[in-house]
């Protein structure tokens, strides 16, 4: 099947392994403020549309908060709406597929071209984060005409003549049925892009962590009800929509503040004042459209010193306020995790030291004993056990929620990656006791066992012990939820990725580049067989008693074929020794190639020597020929 879970996880995993590369710069993260804006600038705009309580002059004023919409109103003085649709459109079905494409090249084990793949990175950003609000709404203006007085599909298809807006009626469902369904992947895409679109490595300083996924999932929920919901004006009345908005919102901020997202600090503020003024917004449009309903006008009716006018003039200067205090409660909620950690440590230490000055017993069995306990208190990231509590346990022990120091498992996942964005080295036993307290607390966490192990592999490097948590993790018979599907399958991936780097002798390759290997060595064995069975068609055409007429054109069409293919094996060995030289099995297959192709004993022995050196790890014997003039483009012809 084309679309399994495994090769769509394949897809992000090489398309977001390009986020483990750290690329060191302040532009980073100027980048990432940059789009938060623009993100934040197309959903004021669309909260502030009349369609949701906010009057012409009040809307028409925050829609210049929006860079992409004034960027689309200055080109649409020029260019027509529907080509606004049809790149929208173009581009969607691009970006899918491509999608495509790439799952179809995973699903046959082999990439030939890169850019299949970093086209789809750069969709992903641009179609997910940057340009959705506009992208859905360009998609849908063959039914803005529904709601608005743009023109319609008719006018343009009848040149003219016909202005009415029928976009279910024939011919204009030709155009509205495939928009709908280009719709529905798009916004799907989009949706599973949210969540799968991560840096895995919990050390990674790019922005997004695997949790992020979860809030931003939410998120893009939110937007696309909030760009869909527009089109059932006429069966909802506002004030239904701006309430199901608001609560969605809320549970959005909630979220966020619980699970701080967002490897740095400064976004998690920066999202919670764009949330908390959303939420304002919204807030404020149930309040507009409840004014409008008592009074009996409509939005776009407002006049200009009206009480609905005001209540909005005063709305639109209470946004920054609300962004403040947004960022204030992100903040705030980072200063009480930090508290309940300088909390536990305390509790930590204070235990430690009971135990190590308790008794006046100087025993050799007690001192052992005591040594045990202290231990305890903070053990080796390896030691880490979940212990699951009977129904016997829970139900005796009364004191146990008092004794608890996470009220919920994300709690503690927060706690743990709020210690470890502290960059402090000396608090890795600390962070390895606040994951066994929280395991403890709660073991039936698959959240907190998923951190446990990503934490043991890449933050305490016990590759063994996390190995066996994954295996432990994989016989269970949960169902997962996709993040952490796709974190078993990244993890297991990256560990045969960093077993057969060590093999060609280069640490830290990515997978694109050992796909690139592995299709570059097909390609060079492919021509190396050819070169063979080439120049025994040759021979054993020569060697014949009685040679047919065509005989001479046979010889020279395999000389031929020799010729292309030696051609072939030259270019594809060429690039390959220079690029993955401590490659011993590289080294190997083109000593074979100088032995049964090129007849050049010398350089053959000369290249088994190097990849014998390389597989003993004495890489003094390698030769200077790939530091020498021509290097090994020349040795190769």
């Amino acid at each position: 099947m084309l679309f399994r879970l495994k090769n769509l996880y394949g897809v992000f995993y090489v398309m977001s392994e390009g986020v483990e590369k750290e690329s060191s710069g302040r532009w980073n993260f100027v980048g990432a403020y940059v789009l938060l804006y623009v993100d934040a600038g197309q959903v004021v705009r669309v909260i502030s549309s009349t369609f949701y309580g906010w009057s012409p002059a009040t809307s028409t004023l925050l829609q210049k908060v929006d860079i992409v919409w004034v960027v689309n109103a200055v080109l649409g003085m020029i260019v027509p709406r529907p080509v606004f649709f049809i790149l929208a459109v173009i581009t969607v079905v691009i970006a899918l597929l491509d999608t495509v494409y790439v799952i179809k090249l995973f699903s046959a084990g082999s990439v030939q071209k890169l850019f299949p793949v970093k086209l789809l990175n750069f969709m992903v950003g641009t179609l997910v984060t940057i340009g959705f609000s506009t992208v859905i709404k360009w998609v849908f203006i063959p039914f803005e005409c529904l709601i608005s007085n743009n023109r319609s599909i008719s006018y343009y298809l009848n040149y003219g003549a016909d202005d009415s807006c029928t976009p279910f009626a024939y011919p204009e469902v030709l155009i509205s049925a495939p928009t709908i369904l280009v719709a529905v992947l798009y916004m799907s895409f989009a949706l599973l892009s949210s969540v799968l679109t991560f840096a895995l490595n919990p050390l990674s300083r790019k922005p997004r962590a695997q949790c992020t996924g979860r809030v931003e999932f939410l998120y893009l929920s939110y937007k696309i009800s909030l760009s869909l919901l527009v089109y059932f004006t006429v069966y909802l009345t506002p004030i239904v929509t701006n309430v199901f908005m608001l609560i969605l919102l809320i549970v959005v901020l909630y979220n966020h503040l619980c699970i701080m997202p967002f490897h740095h600090h400064a976004i998690n503020v920066l999202r919670g004042g764009i949330y908390l003024t959303f939420i304002w917004m919204e807030g404020a449009s149930v309040v507009f459209t409840a004014v409008q309903r008592s009074q009996g006008v409509n939005s776009v009716d407002i006049q200009a010193n009206s009480l609905p006018q005001l209540l909005q003039w005063l709305t639109v200067v209470g946004m920054p306020i609300a962004f403040a205090l947004g960022g204030y409660l992100a903040h705030r909620n980072r200063d009480r995790i930090h508290q309940t950690l300088d909390r536990l440590y305390g509790e930590c230490e204070a235990k430690k030291l009971t135990l190590t000055m308790g008794g006046a017993s100087t025993t050799t069995t007690i001192r052992r004993q005591r040594v045990r306990d202290v231990a305890s208190v903070m053990p080796t990231p390896s030691s880490v056990t979940i212990t699951r509590r009977s129904n016997f346990d829970k139900f005796f022990d009364t004191s146990w929620n008092g004794k608890r120091a996470f009220p919920t498992s994300v709690s503690a996942s927060t706690t743990a990656r709020a210690l470890l964005y502290r960059r402090n080295e000396h608090d890795l036993l600390f962070l390895n006791y606040i994951i066994m307290r929280g395991l403890e607390e709660h073991p039936y966490s698959d959240g907190l066992v998923m951190l446990h192990i990503k934490f043991l592999r890449f933050v305490f490097r016990d590759a063994t012990e996390a190995a066996e948590q994954e295996k432990m993790f994989n016989l269970s018979s949960k169902r997962l939820a996709v993040d952490d599907g796709y974190v078993l399958y990244a993890l297991k991936r990256k560990a045969q990725q960093d077993s057969k780097t060590s093999s060609i002798g280069q640490d830290g390759m990515r997978a694109i580049d050992l796909m690139e290997f592995d299709n570059g060595m097909e390609k060079a064995r492919k021509y190396h067989l050819a070169c063979i069975t080439s120049m025994k068609g040759f021979w054993r055409l020569l060697s014949r008693t009685t040679l047919k007429q065509t005989a001479v054109e046979d010889m020279m069409t395999k000389l031929d074929e020799y010729d292309h293919a030696l051609k072939g094996a030259h270019k594809e060995y060429s690039w390959m020794l220079e690029k993955y030289n401590t490659s011993a099995a590289l080294l190997h297959s083109y000593a074979t190639f100088c032995d049964s192709v090129l007849n050049d004993e010398l350089l053959c022995m000369k290249k088994r020597v190097q990849a014998q050196a390389m597989e003993s790890g004495n890489e003094d014997v390698m030769d200077d020929d790939k530091s020498a003039a021509g290097g090994y483009a020349q040795s190769a012809g």
